[in-house]
């Protein structure tokens, strides 16, 4: 049986600044050059979001800023769970740690290389 995410999603497209083909679901944040996305690589930081396609560099990328998705989850996090980037793989990881960013909350219990699901929230820290 697939996953099956409901109900209203923001999204947003940007140009690959990197190949994303291997990061379809995982955390984004803007690129150094302007309206261009990379993938996060360090651990808690601030994301714009999850990735909805796997583009290579150049293609567009489109993102859930806002909304439920599906989520690349590279750890065990509990359904109502915070999860937020982890460091150097773009997976998302249970946020226990209040000066990371948390990027959103888990709707169903995940664990380590599954593909879950889970709600954009953008809280930010201080919220572990």
């Amino acid at each position: 049986m697939g996953i099956i995410v409901g109900g209203p999603q923001i999204l947003q497209t940007w140009i690959a600044g990197t190949d994303l083909t291997n990061y379809q679901f995982h955390a984004v944040k803007i690129y150094s050059t302007a309206d261009q996305v990379t993938i996060a690589d360090t651990a808690g930081e601030e994301c714009i979001g999850i990735l909805q396609n796997a583009p290579y560099t150049g293609e567009e990328a489109v993102v859930c800023v806002l909304g439920p998705t599906c989520v690349a989850y590279g750890g065990t996090v509990a359904v109502n769970g915070q999860f937020c980037a982890e460091v150097t793989t773009a997976d998302l990881v249970a946020n226990t740690n209040t000066a990371y960013y948390t990027l959103g909350i888990c709707t169903k219990t995940a664990a380590d290389t599954n593909i879950g699901t889970g709600i954009v929230t953008h809280s930010g820290c201080g919220y572990s």
